[in-house]
Order: C-alpha cells, then sequence, then structure tokens
C-alpha cells in the first residue's frame, strides 16, 4: 500500500512538473519578423516546407504581400540568426524587422 501511494505522488509530482514547464516554455517564446525576398507561392512553400521544421520553431506565417516572414520560436533551442541562416540557405534574403518577446 505505501509503495503505491509513493508511486501515485511521484507520477502526480511529474505530471505536475511538466504543466509548468509547458507554461515556462510558452512564456519564454520570442516572435520575429523578417523581410525577404519571396515573389510567388513557391517561395512562400518552400519556405513553409523547411523552416516550419527547424528546431525550436512553434509557428510561421508568411505574408506574400508584405514579403514577410513571422517565426514565433524557443530561444532556448534557436535564435535569430540560425533561423535567418536557414532562410537565406534557401536562397531568399531575411532581414530582421521586428522582434520580440511573446506574452
Amino acid at each position: 500500500m505505501k509503495k503505491s501511494i509513493i508511486a501515485i505522488i511521484s507520477i502526480l509530482l511529474v505530471a505536475g512538473s511538466s504543466t509548468v514547464c509547458q507554461a515556462a516554455r510558452k512564456k519564454a517564446a520570442k516572435k520575429v519578423v523578417y523581410s525577404t525576398s519571396m515573389h510567388c507561392k513557391a517561395c512562400a512553400n518552400k519556405v513553409q516546407d523547411n523552416i516550419a521544421f527547424e528546431k525550436g520553431v512553434q509557428d510561421l506565417n508568411i505574408d506574400m504581400e508584405k514579403n514577410t516572414i513571422t517565426v514565433e520560436f524557443n530561444p532556448a533551442k534557436t535564435d535569430t540568426a540560425k533561423l535567418a541562416g536557414a532562410i537565406r540557405k534557401l536562397g531568399y534574403k531575411a532581414k530582421v524587422i521586428e522582434y520580440k518577446d511573446i506574452k
């Protein structure tokens, strides 16, 4: 009986700490907007298909009218320079025009 109670308490503690960690990760998220040289839907698809899977990327939005890429990311896993490098590797310019914490 004593072992069962200890096991249940351990499970609850681990589950609770996981929720706290998820909240901390969400709170620590950053948002960066890049001005880019994309010019067509194929360019946007290429960026979407590749940058969305970069380590640390949580959300990705592409605005073809403004030629911008907005990325929400976990700063513990990546940074603006790495993301810009990944965009440049695809053949597009990537200049930071906005950078902020997400609340």
